[in-house]
């Protein structure tokens, strides 16, 4: 059983640190240089989900769309 569960753990930890990696490199950031929490990572037959806490005075993680413009 434990072994069936240990490659999505691993899988789960290496999302988890590349997620951070990617905070890293961009804005999703507070101005004290300090990440979002990622709080909990699940790992599924085929995706893992990550629970992310951003604190106060991070960019928000998804931006709203702008308004479609049509051609006329």
């Amino acid at each position: 059983m434990m072994r069936r569960r240990l490659p999505g753990r691993v899988w789960a930890r290496l999302v988890r640190h590349r997620f951070q990696g990617l905070c890293l490199r961009t804005a999703l950031r507070t101005v004290n240089g300090r990440l979002p929490l990622v709080v909990h990572a699940r790992w599924d037959d085929d995706a893992v989900a990550l629970l992310v806490s951003c604190r106060s005075g991070s960019p928000p993680l998804a931006q709203p769309r702008p308004p479609y413009v049509t051609g006329r």
